[in-house]
């Protein structure tokens, strides 16, 4: 009862948008444009793997496409270099620090939760998810997509069910599973596993729904959020000869003078675009481009497996530079881990072809769309609309003071003010500070917090402020 008063509030506050002003936000425009809404989000596709962000070798022609009619950021960043904790700051526009799933199987959303798919429901958008959700518990039916503001989910609840491409069943709705006639012998109990019968690829059947549910949707206003796991690895399959890299064919990739696990992975990537083009293109052919904002990006950076002493190696990163100039992986608040490739579509309102090196995050996006649907973020969030970018407003951006990141696994931390971020790791049991200027030094080479006591004092002074709900990264160790 609580929530639904709370979202009822910001309806009204959206209508009344004249007298009233959230703190990070600007008013919503005079005429709310609120545009259809397609929210693309890949799994661990690093910054260096698609072509417009200098990939080379491996083809994404739709998502390049998606860029030379849309807006391209370079400095747009995910809120966690992990999945479950990146996709609860998108979802609620709060940094994990503040948001209730702050790490990988760490707790799951609850009633009071107010996500960005609920606001745009509650103001009359029809709302989809389609692919990876993972901000759920399996038997706490309060968590599941359809309790959390979407009228229709299929995929996967539990993220650990999501590496497996060739599942036993998917989920519909709440909690239904769709049979599938693949075969896993090493079952768990939530579909987790390495299937030895490989029949219907769930990446594909994911993609097809969410077409699906495009054209029963064309004459409403609605928000599709399109998750698909690839280009994830199996993590229970990584000692299969392709890696994990589970794929149905290797495509264009088939006679490439690469090991299998190397062409695996590209097609899959390739496999991803294709699938956002025919996304595309069914927004073409309904006539629903020009009234649609697309919004693509990753959750976190490239990937690497794991040695058995759970070190770092076969760095999958390093196979297509798939973290660009920048360093780090998957795991890591340095930027390969965190700067994810971005890109939004609004023909008629985005430029084509534009570029920005102005500074976004996930816990923007809440704000953002919320805002082009002529409504009012919740209070507490830790973002900013970027409304005035994707509207061709010429305004300067609003004021951000700082980005936090909090990391359990190979504990981290990292605050970025300006040019400055400083990254806190744990190293022979001591909490070690860098301090990087970014404007000088994207690649974080060259730590200069010695020479700059005063800027390393004011951001571990935020580090402390801002990861105070959160165990003590010393502690995690």
């Amino acid at each position: 009862m609580r929530r639904r008063t709370a979202i009822a509030v910001l309806l009204v506050a959206g209508m009344l948008s004249c007298a009233m002003r959230a703190s990070a936000q600007p008013p919503p425009p005079a005429k709310p444009v609120m545009p259809n809404i397609v929210l693309i989000v890949a799994d661990d596709l690093g910054i260096g793997e698609v072509g417009v962000y200098g990939q080379r070798e491996i083809q994404t022609p739709s998502i390049d496409r998606l860029a030379s009619q849309g807006l391209r950021f370079r400095q747009f960043y995910s809120a966690n270099p992990l999945c479950a904790p990146a996709r609860c700051a998108l979802m609620t526009g709060r940094h994990v620090g503040h948001c209730r799933v702050w790490g990988n199987d760490v707790d799951y959303l609850r009633p009071e939760d107010v996500t960005l798919a609920e606001v745009l429901q509650k103001g009359g958008y029809a709302t989809g998810l389609f692919g990876k959700w993972g901000l759920s518990k399996n038997d706490k039916p309060e968590s599941f997509p359809t309790s959390q503001g979407f009228d229709e989910f299929f995929g996967f609840l539990d993220q650990r069910h999501a590496h497996n491409y060739f599942p036993t069943f998917l989920v519909h709705n709440a909690g239904e599973r769709v049979p599938l006639p693949n075969v896993v012998p090493n079952e768990m109990a939530y579909g987790m596993g390495d299937a030895t019968g490989e029949k219907v690829y769930s990446d594909d059947m994911i993609a097809e729904r969410a077409r699906d549910w495009v054209r029963a949707n064309k004459d409403t206003r609605f928000f599709l959020c399109y998750t698909p796991t690839l280009p994830h690895i199996n993590n229970e399959g990584a000692k299969a000869p392709d890696g994990g890299f589970e794929v149905p064919d290797l495509g264009i990739y088939q006679d490439k003078d690469w090991p299998l696990p190397k062409k695996s992975y590209a097609a899959m990537i390739t496999r991803l675009d294709a699938n956002v083009g025919r996304l595309m293109a069914l927004l073409d052919d309904l006539k629903l481009a020009d009234r649609t904002i697309v919004m693509f990006t990753s959750d976190n950076g490239s990937t690497f497996l794991k040695s058995a002493n759970d070190g770092r190696t076969n760095i999958v990163g390093d196979w297509f530079n798939g973290r660009g100039p920048y360093r780090g992986y998957k795991y890591d608040v340095y930027e390969g881990g965190i700067r994810v490739p971005t890109i939004v579509r609004w023909p008629g309102r985005i430029k084509p072809g534009s570029v920005t090196d102005e500074v976004g995050w996930f816990p923007d996006i809440f704000p953002t769309f919320i805002g082009l649907a002529g409504m009012i973020a919740p209070p507490g969030g830790d973002g900013i609309s970027l409304g005035r970018l994707f509207l061709g407003v010429d305004q300067p951006p609003p004021e951000r003071d700082f980005l936090y990141w909090y990391v359990t696994e190979w504990p981290q931390e990292a605050v970025r003010q300006g040019n400055w971020k400083a990254v806190w790791t744990i190293k022979d049991k001591a909490l070690v500070p860098e301090l990087f200027d970014l404007d000088a030094d994207p690649g974080e080479r060259h730590d200069v917090s010695g020479a700059n006591p005063e800027i390393m004092t004011r951001l571990d002074a935020i580090r402390k402020r801002e990861g105070a709900q959160r165990t003590p990264i010393l502690e995690l160790k």
